[in-house]
């Protein structure tokens, strides 16, 4: 069985984060990393990662679309 991957973006809640670890998914907090990454850099981390993209940001839609 294959662990669904997240990245979560700087406005995801704590909360959330701890959740989906606790239940076994595999999950990386940005603000571990870099909470000034630019929203392009997220997106092609997540894609090169292999990881779900969790966000409130609703820009990303345009990104997704371009």
């Amino acid at each position: 069985m294959q662990i669904i991957r997240f990245i979560a973006d700087v406005n995801v809640e704590r909360a959330i984060v701890d959740y989906l670890s606790e239940n076994g998914y595999d999950v990386k907090w940005i603000p571990d990393y870099d909470c000034e990454i630019l929203d392009e850099d997220l997106l092609n981390m997540a894609n090169v990662e292999k990881r779900i993209l969790l966000t409130n940001d609703k820009d990303f839609g345009e990104l997704v679309f371009l």
